[in-house]
């Protein structure tokens, strides 16, 4: 496999840089690299050890026992549960969270009127909003933002959920290909109009349908209709590393079939800090060649709902022959900007494509985050 690789100067940099992060006293509680929360969303019922999500789909909200966004708590109720704010006045942007809050009682009635059930069962609607920009030395600004709206209505549905989802174009980023991969989501962008049905959803395996279509407008086939299978479980072992696997299969109405699969590993470290170890890989009918991603990230807590961390990524081709395209250091830094439910990130990374002879190439990424609706309480 050809390998392209740093030089020892920046070996030597990422070894200093991989020991401050291990160094000084934090809690691992939230995900600042997104692989592994988005797969213990899309996969199980179970929590990863000692961390919860930080970019991940509404769905992770309500399956992990980390600190999520919005503390594990409704968003109406976040106040009271952050140090010093219990009293705090309403603000502009608590009325904003109020007032997008309203959908889960807005389809709590509509599922009780439907159903005909007094107490319908407790209804998981919610919202994710994201604006992410990236800018680099070899790719101009670049924003984007995506919209993510499940809606639940339990009593009536039963284990059907409605999604709307618009995903933009993504970066070509290690990180963004990860968490799009254990997201189950295609590579062009469009919005997602279907419905994800639970086959069977147990602690440790689940098995999803996802039908839906996928609008672009301006391309020259606006319309698709698409069906997703995946089977995903999870495992404890040696008493504290975690595994997550997971494989995805869809079928596009262009036609084409993409399969994708990953598998991931997490360990809960001293000073209350994070290992993960991901691996995924990727393959469409489009193209010979399988796309292959693999990252190791630590990630620690350095504030109640905040983290860092740093990742070493690769991703790699199997056509022509087995190579490495892109190498990639990231440090992220994730914030919580306001009362438990809008979170912003700064990624500043060092690339090395070998479309440009492994030359470095600095950029950075910034990210605002706003989850509203049902966010299970975290496990304490």
């Amino acid at each position: 496999m050809d390998l392209g690789r740093p030089g020892p100067a920046t070996l030597a940099a990422l070894t200093a840089l991989l020991a401050a992060v291990l160094a000084g006293p934090v809690r691992a509680q939230d995900e600042a690299f997104p692989g592994q929360a988005a797969a213990v969303a899309e996969i199980s019922t179970a929590a990863a050890p000692g961390a919860g999500p930080a970019e991940a789909p509404p769905e992770a909200l309500d399956v992990s026992t980390g600190t999520a966004p919005g503390t594990g708590i409704s968003t109406a109720a976040a106040a009271a549960e952050l140090p010093g704010e219990a009293h705090r006045p309403v603000f502009f942007l608590d009325e904003v969270s109020q007032g997008l809050s309203i959908f889960n009682s807005l389809f709590t009635g509509i599922d009780r009127l439907i159903s005909g059930q007094e107490a319908a069962a407790e209804n998981k609607t919610s919202l994710n909003l994201r604006l992410k920009s990236v800018v680099g030395r070899y790719q101009p600004l670049k924003n984007e933002p995506r919209a993510d709206l499940r809606i639940d209505m339990p009593s009536t549905l039963h284990r059907l959920k409605l999604v709307i989802e618009h995903a933009p174009a993504e970066d070509g980023s290690v990180s963004a290909s990860e968490e799009r991969i254990a997201r189950g989501q295609s590579r062009s962008e469009g919005t997602t109009l279907g419905g994800k049905y639970s086959l069977f959803s147990g602690r440790h395996f689940k098995q999803d349908l996802h039908i839906g279509s996928r609008l672009k407008l301006g391309a020259s086939r606006p319309y698709r209709i698409f069906a997703k299978f995946r089977v995903g479980a999870q495992a404890d072992f040696w008493g504290a590393w975690r595994s997550i696997v997971f494989t995805q299969a869809a079928w596009f109405s262009d036609p084409w079939l993409e399969l994708s699969g990953g598998v991931y590993f997490s360990r809960a470290l001293p000073r209350r800090a994070t290992l993960s170890i991901n691996s995924s890989a990727e393959k469409t009918t489009l193209v010979k060649n399988i796309d292959l991603f693999e990252s190791v990230a630590v990630v620690k807590q350095v504030g109640r709902l905040d983290s860092a961390g740093l990742a070493l990524q690769l991703h790699s081709v199997t056509v022509p022959y087995n190579r490495a395209e892109l190498y990639s250091v990231v440090l992220a830094y994730r914030r919580n900007l306001y009362n438990g439910w809008m979170f912003g990130e700064l990624s500043p990374f060092m690339e090395y494509p070998r479309a440009h002879s492994f030359k470095p190439a600095p950029g950075v990424a910034g990210k605002i985050n706003m989850y509203f609706g049902y966010v299970k309480k975290a496990a304490k």
